[in-house]
């Protein structure tokens, strides 16, 4: 089932987010959202994730099970690696069966010796992969990720990008991803959303991107949006 926001409404004291504002996210795409600081990318995932409420509106179509992949990772400091993973596959696997995926997937971001460390013995970049990996080992419905990559090096983000075209392909799960990065999103996105304004208004769209003979035209065109 799509996505739909449909006619929300959102405020920030006086300020106002978004007005009578709806979009629909294709089931089992990976839909991008581009746009300039400030014109409410990450509100937009948090009202899809209920970690927000809107003035009014309706949301519809949001599966129960969400994984979401924060700008900032949200390791518990006093948890190990292998824990903090753990925490979120308690209800779904056993404790073999536990061991044995967070292994994997450790090993496969490049961190299978880092399951007994503790976050603060950590990079930015190195917490950034376990942040990742614990969200497509979820297995979510629908995955949201705000600037996943953007603190990763050039060759550990063609790994992670590497690996979560592969979970995407394999679970054809919905994706709804924030980015400032408009290569990031022509090389991965299915659709892509332009965002601007105050309050914030869909300025463009562009479908089956991945499909597009003309993904050039479309960096023209986002790139004249992006500057207005």
């Amino acid at each position: 089932m799509s996505i739909k926001l449909i006619n929300i409404e959102k405020n920030f004291e006086s300020k106002k987010i978004y007005d009578k504002f709806s979009l629909t996210f294709e089931e089992g795409k990976i839909n991008c959202i581009l746009g300039k600081s400030g014109c409410g990318k990450s509100t937009l995932l948090n009202i899809i994730a209920n970690l927000e409420e809107v003035n009014s509106g309706e949301i519809i179509g949001v599966p129960e099970k969400i994984a979401y992949v924060f700008q900032e990772d949200r390791l518990i400091e006093w948890n190990s690696i292998y824990t903090n993973m753990e925490l979120p596959l308690l209800k779904f696997y056993t404790k073999d069966g536990r061991k044995e995926k967070i292994k994997n997937i450790l090993r496969e971001v490049e961190l299978g010796d880092c399951m007994n460390s503790y976050p603060k013995e950590l990079s930015g970049g190195m917490r950034q992969r376990v942040n990742i990996a614990r969200a497509l080992l979820y297995n979510g419905e629908l995955l949201l990720m705000d600037e996943p990559f953007k603190s990763l090096d050039k060759s550990s983000k063609e790994n992670i990008i590497k690996i979560f075209k592969k979970n995407h392909l394999e679970k054809n799960n919905t994706v709804i991803m924030v980015t400032h990065d408009i290569n990031e999103a022509l090389s991965l996105g299915d659709n892509i959303f332009i965002l601007g304004g105050s309050p914030a208004i869909l300025m463009d769209k562009f479908k089956d991107v991945q499909k597009s003979k003309e993904k050039n035209n479309i960096e023209e065109k986002i790139l004249l949006i992006l500057k207005e």
